[in-house]
């Protein structure tokens, strides 16, 4: 009885009436026993959950009280025989079993709630992984992308480039002949002759036009680094020497900062000095009436860099990713090649150039070289 918490013993006799229950206020009272005691008169056991609660502490397996109600029949028994004897009453147990649901039912929201946590995580890392793989995705499609543009710009560049060295092998031959001839047109006309305009111009037009088929083919056919010791420094002393007498017409001021020790870097000196030239023409270019340009040099264990700032109008912002395209310019006379060729040079050098504006006006151009290629 205390093993099983029983509460209350009924013993029903056969006219449906109680023989004897823990409660002895219950001795003698009849129909109490309802289908349970029905069926155990026929040899049919029977058991029944009673529970105290609202709706909700009863599904939620919170309800206060919890009781198992059996009926059993009672039997004679036989002696020295195995077999049970006729039904002589029903026996009624009653159990209270709420300390043991309420364990069960703890135990179960504690399964409920761990799968639910569980499956909460795992939905949400389910959730982070698919959402990273779409962004991986998306981002591998855009690169794809990106590099079938590049391909194909590739292809058209190349093809360009093919076809303008062609042109430009073809050009210059007559165009030598043209300039040559207007020379000579022009020592054989007198100075006062007006007609020796003419062969001025055709001179000075053959010159611009022979610049830009040298820009064309520069662009078109970028040369391999010829690499030799150099500094960087001295390449831009060249560059000033060479330019002095449009810096001395318009009286630009050429501010220079080289540190005493800036360091040796394998490149090839003309190509640094063609790519140095055209960023310095571009600076004074934008500053047609004159104006300051610095020209600073830094470095440290693995890149020497050049600066150049002038004080130009600098750069619109939506023309600044367009600014390294081939052929775009916004100057009449411009072939729109200057910049790309710097670009060759210094990347065929496995440094780069950037281009900003400046806070104080102008723009800034930034030159970075490896000191040593191979580990940059």
């Amino acid at each position: 009885l205390h093993g099983f918490n029983v509460e209350t013993v009924n013993l029903y006799d056969m006219d449906h009436t109680i023989s004897y229950s823990f409660n002895p206020d219950l001795i003698g009272r009849r129909d109490l026993g309802g289908k349970g005691y029905a069926d155990a008169l026929e040899g049919k056991s029977s058991s029944k959950l009673v529970q105290k609660g609202n709706w909700l502490e009863i599904m939620l397996g919170l309800s206060t009280e919890n009781r198992i109600i059996t009926f059993a029949p009672l039997r004679a028994e036989r002696p020295l025989s195995g077999l049970s004897g006729p039904v002589l009453g029903v026996v009624e147990i009653v159990q209270d079993i709420s300390e043991d649901y309420s364990a069960i039912s703890r135990f179960q929201i504690f399964v409920i709630t761990t799968s639910t946590g569980v499956m909460g995580v795992l939905l949400l890392v389910l959730i982070f992984v698919v959402k990273r793989g779409e962004s991986i995705i998306e981002h591998r499609a855009r690169e794809r992308l990106k590099l079938k543009e590049k391909l194909s710009r590739a292809e058209h560049l190349s093809s360009l480039g093919e076809m303008v060295a062609g042109v430009s092998h073809e050009i210059r031959n007559p165009l030598g002949i043209i300039r040559s001839s207007a020379e000579l047109l022009k020592k054989k006309v007198s100075a006062d002759d007006p007609s020796n305009a003419i062969a001025d111009i055709i001179v000075e037009e053959a010159s611009r036009l022979n610049h830009i088929i040298t820009d064309f083919l520069n662009f078109a056919k970028p040369k391999i680094p010829d690499r030799t010791p150099c500094r960087v420094n001295e390449i831009i002393k060249k560059n000033i020497s060479f330019l002095s007498p449009q810096i001395d017409e318009k009286a630009y001021v050429i501010k220079t900062e080289f540190p005493s020790d800036v360091p040796e870097i394998p490149a090839d000196a003309n190509m640094l000095y063609q790519a140095f030239l055209n960023i310095l023409i571009n600076a004074m270019e934008a500053m047609p009436e004159g104006g300051k340009i610095f020209i600073g040099v830094r470095f440290d264990d693995h890149i020497v860099s050049v600066l150049f700032k002038d004080q130009g109008e600098g750069i619109p912002e939506e023309l600044l990713e367009k600014i390294w395209a081939p052929f775009y310019t916004t100057k009449e006379k411009g072939t729109g090649l200057g910049l790309g060729i710097v670009k060759n040079i210094i990347g065929s050098h496995g440094g780069r150039v950037r281009i900003r504006n400046r806070s104080r006006g102008g723009a800034q151009v930034t030159v970075e070289l490896p000191r040593n290629p191979v580990t940059l």
